[in-house]
């Protein structure tokens, strides 16, 4: 019997890592798109910035 109980605990081990693999990919991708919405941010603040500049040096 003990041989069983050693192999459904390797697979409830197994489906427990799975599921947390499946959450960390879930936040890498939440990650990944939060990272791109900063950085797109971040370029158009400076787009922004360099635009006023340059008007700035029109006038």
């Amino acid at each position: 019997m003990e041989p069983d109980f050693h192999i459904e605990s390797l697979a409830n081990e197994i489906e427990r890592l799975e599921n947390l693999n499946k959450t960390y990919m879930k936040e890498q991708r939440t990650l990944i798109r939060e990272n791109r919405l900063l950085r797109n941010a971040l370029e158009w603040q400076r787009q922004r910035k360099r635009s006023s500049y340059g008007q700035i040096l029109r006038s």
